[in-house]
């Protein structure tokens, strides 16, 4: 609707969602100013950062998602990494200075093998995603910078623990345990260097993938078994639901039966997922690669950012000028006596040659504003 016909609670509306836009690039900025800065000069305390900040996002994302009946979006397998990782914070700091729990440091044995399935998992499917889903740094809006956070935060906060952990072990002593807590250098540069932390195939792979696949049959289980009925009766969207009509996956499932093509939806999925975490084995050993590796990511979601910026949310932002340059044209139609009944669309098209034609300043500035 151009701003000539545009109601003034309309007109509230759009202004407010430009303030919302202004918070959330002012907030944004913040956001990753503050990140760098901490991981630069403190990345073994990232995660402190990380967990909080997550903590808000996501209960941002399940309240905007609750609203369009998209909330289990946030049972998808990069969201639930998100909450272990929260938890697996949580339960270290509770376990160390929570008195009733100090029986759990019975089971400090776990540590290095949570610590690696969350260095894959992080490592391998949730930074991939950025580039397979085109996740972009986009500053003014909450919701990508929430869906990029999901995927790229976990990943510098485990990168600060893994190739800082002297310093971890300072700052927060007998928290975390990682199993590299006697080698006083972690910053290998090549791969399968004899002086990294230790870290086999089996532990960097096999592991992570079994835990996935604990996920994947719970998953599959609930959305299409226990839960399909209830998901259909109240008209709640699904991750399957909104990808199985996009290519590639439109494709790959077309030759199926419609009752198998969540079978395959799952098993093409768990190939994505063991595939991508292959390059954990080779990033845990060597630091210049997995830093390199997070700083190549990273530049995707600027690069598709920049995308965003020019292509969607430039072009958005001119048509709402654009209705604002027909509104004054309309406002001065009189001092313009121009033959034809002039609508926005048609100002838009027509606004030069008015330009030319007026003589009123009044008219003629409202031109120049829109150019």
């Amino acid at each position: 609707m151009s701003a000539a016909v545009r109601p003034v609670g309309e007109k509230k509306s759009y202004v407010s969602h430009i303030r919302k836009d202004e918070l959330a690039y002012t907030a944004g900025v913040i956001n990753v100013a503050f990140s760098a800065w901490l991981a630069g000069a403190m990345p073994w305390a990232f995660w402190c950062f990380h967990g909080i900040k997550m903590i808000f996002l996501l209960a941002y994302k399940l309240y905007i998602n609750w609203k369009v009946k998209r909330q289990y979006f946030l049972l998808d397998y990069c969201y639930t990494i998100n909450y272990l990782s929260i938890l697996y914070y949580a339960f270290c700091i509770m376990k160390k200075n929570v008195p009733a729990m100090h029986d759990a440091n019975s089971i400090n044995w776990l540590g290095p093998i949570t610590f690696r399935c969350l260095f894959a998992v992080c490592a391998g499917p949730l930074a991939l995603s950025i580039v397979t889903f085109r996740n972009s740094l986009v500053f003014h809006s909450w919701n990508q910078l929430a869906v990029l956070a999901v995927h790229w935060s976990p990943n510098i906060a485990l990168w600060g623990m893994r190739w800082w952990v002297p310093e971890l072990n300072a700052e927060f002593p007998d928290v975390f345990h990682i199993g590299c807590d006697d080698l006083p250098n972690q910053k290998t540069l090549w791969p399968f260097d004899e002086r990294s932390c230790e870290g086999t195939f089996v532990q960097l792979w096999l592991w992570p993938l079994g835990t996935y696949m604990v996920w994947c049959v719970a998953y599959g289980l609930f959305f299409f078994y226990l839960g399909a009925d209830m998901i259909e009766r109240n008209g709640y969207h699904t991750m399957y639901e909104d990808m199985k009509d996009k290519p590639p996956l439109k494709s790959i499932l077309a030759n199926w039966p419609e009752k198998y093509r969540p079978i395959k939806y799952l098993m093409c999925h768990a190939t994505a997922c063991g595939l991508s975490m292959l390059v954990a084995p080779v990033l845990w050993h060597s630091f210049a690669l997995h830093s390199i590796y997070l700083l190549l990511i990273f530049f995707v979601a600027i690069l598709n950012g920049s995308t965003f910026y020019f292509r969607v949310f430039a072009k958005r932002y001119y048509k709402e000028k654009m209705d604002e340059c027909a509104q004054d044209l309309l406002t001065n139609k009189a001092t313009l006596e121009l033959p034809w009944p002039l609508t926005a669309l048609e100002a838009t098209e027509k606004d030069v040659g008015a330009a030319d034609a007026a003589d009123g300043s009044g008219a003629e500035s409202s031109v120049l504003r829109c150019v």
